[in-house]
């Protein structure tokens, strides 16, 4: 008679709750409490309280906005920890894998039951957040569907990646600093790139977010990202972007297919390893080589920078090749000790491997200084520029100067890198300027995505020629129409006359200078430029 194959194993689902049960009895218990007392309460203060569908499912929301992702994210590998512990144990792992139990049925049963032990507490909240509701009168199909739906897709994602951490670990102790890692490691890359962009390239000065980076971190995208939008007045309430629980539902499960892959050829001798999936062992070592490596030489440049005390903010190629090459070998032997477990990793072979790492990483830093991407000197064309800021920070108070058009940015913006060289040589301390004038100009594209660059501005009031950069500003400000909105308001000032001079702390009007502060409180400084074909 043929066997019949079993993908899950009732007994096994059972015992792990049973056996794990403090895990999600006690969290069970806290949550309950919340729709119990908030249903008391109500029936105290029934008077001054007001129920409602809309009420009842903005409250569901905020609690899955707000407790959701950072519970999930922590709960996620203590339960990993607990229902794949037998990998990390080389008896356990043997006892296991020598059950009449196949692997593809250890691997679902596991799985399953440690998505229950993660969705029991907050199941438990919404069956008593259900009765709540329904005492209020206040239930609706789509409260409920959104009390199983958004609970489910974010503990799909999290207990997806703490099961691929568990694949690719044989230690206990590495797999929370790794499953840490992992669900940060896109925003780590994404601040490295730009350190060492805000270094090499002249004009990236500020840090940005990226939102496919930021996605990439499931917690930190539900927790900044994910907001609840509510309307008394209309009463709804609902969680906007809902399309990302989407997304990060399928790929937990994307993610969980590929943990299994691993594990159908998972090795049992491997327990206790630190990489336990030998396919993945390099790629693994070398992509934290490379990020580690690059962060650590962050931080001995950061110490040069401070003994040297330069006076500019751009990267010196030479000490930053110097900071490179200790780093990478800290970070290399490091990690190979770790992996090893062994202190005897001074041979020539890991010798030619560091050397190879340390000059991929060399080769990186040069590829940065020469700007091979040619991001320097990028000026976007007018007619993909949809709309365009100028924003001047004075030493003495105006925030924001509004434009007209966009070419005269574009003019500005061509005029400060052909003078580069004369501009940056005031940061060498060679030519003392009187002072300098910091300039920000933010491109909006039609495509939807933005470029922005910021220079300061040397400024020589004694002798400024006519045609240098803060002459062309000053041209630009004093536009009717930014006249207009600066002074809008003041009492006995009329844009036609008045004028203003960015680079000092008066604005001259009928013979006789201002605290250009003022300016500030006089209306919007800072107006969107719209693009005139």
């Amino acid at each position: 008679m043929k066997s019949k194959t079993s993908f899950f194993n009732k007994f096994l689902y059972l015992k792990n709750l049973t056996r794990f049960w403090p895990l999600w009895a006690l969290p069970a218990f806290v949550m309950a409490l919340f729709p119990i007392v908030s249903l008391l309460n109500y029936g105290r203060y029934n008077d001054i309280m007001v129920a409602g569908k809309w009420r009842m499912e903005k409250d569901l929301l905020e609690v899955i906005n707000v407790a959701m992702p950072i519970t999930q994210f922590i709960f996620a590998f203590l339960v990993a920890m607990a229902v794949w512990g037998y990998l990390f144990n080389n008896s356990s792992v043997n006892l296991f894998h020598a059950i009449p139990v196949s692997r593809t049925s250890l691997f679902v049963t596991n799985y399953l039951s440690g998505l229950t032990i993660m969705l029991i507490p907050f199941g438990t909240m919404g069956f008593f957040g259900l009765i709540k509701a329904i005492v209020l009168k206040s239930v609706s199909w789509r409260l409920v569907l959104e009390g199983i739906w958004y609970p489910l897709a974010i503990t799909v994602i999290f207990f997806s990646i703490a099961t691929l951490t568990a694949m690719l670990t044989g230690h206990m102790v590495v797999l929370p600093i790794l499953y840490n890692l992992l669900s940060f490691l896109s925003l780590i890359i994404f601040s490295v790139i730009q350190t060492y962009a805000r270094g090499f390239l002249w004009g990236i000065d500020r840090y940005f977010e990226s939102e496919l980076f930021t996605a990439f971190s499931p917690v930190v995208y539900l927790a900044g990202e994910c907001r609840v939008i509510s309307d008394e007045v209309e009463q709804y309430a609902y969680l906007k972007p809902t399309g990302i629980y989407v997304i990060y539902f399928f790929a937990g499960l994307a993610v969980t297919a590929f943990a299994f892959l691993i594990y159908r050829k998972r090795k049992s001798e491997l327990a206790r390893e630190v990489i336990a999936a030998d396919s993945f062992k390099k790629v693994l070592f070398y992509l934290f080589a490379v990020v580690f490596s690059l962060t650590l030489g962050l931080g001995f440049y950061s110490i040069f920078d401070a003994i040297v005390s330069r006076n500019t903010s751009m990267f010196s190629l030479g000490a930053i090749i110097a900071c490179i090459f200790i780093s990478a070998a800290i970070v290399y032997y490091g990690l190979t000790m770790i992996v090893n477990k062994s202190f005897k990793v001074f041979c020539k072979k890991n010798f030619y491997s560091y050397l190879i790492l340390s000059g991929a990483l060399v080769f990186l830093m040069i590829l940065f200084k020469v700007d091979v991407l040619g991001i320097e000197k990028k000026i976007p064309e007018s007619k993909d520029i949809d709309s365009v800021w100028l924003h001047c920070k004075y030493n003495y108070g105006i925030d924001a100067s509004e434009i007209e058009a966009v070419n005269d940015v574009l003019d500005i913006h061509k005029m400060i890198l052909e003078n580069e060289d004369e501009i940056r040589a005031t940061e060498t301390g060679n030519i003392r300027p009187d002072f300098t004038g910091n300039i920000l100009i933010e491109y909006t594209l039609k495509s939807g995505r933005t470029l922005t660059r910021e220079y300061n501005i040397p400024v020589f009031l004694a002798n400024t020629d006519e045609d240098s950069v803060a002459n062309k500003l000053n041209e630009v400000v004093n536009r009717k129409e930014l006249m207009m909105i600066l002074l809008d308001g003041e009492e006995g000032f009329y844009p036609e006359s008045a004028n203003v001079n960015v680079w000092s702390a008066d604005y001259y009007y009928d013979g006789s200078y201002y605290d250009s502060v003022k300016l500030i409180f006089a209306g919007n400084v800072g107006l969107k430029t719209e693009s005139k074909e």
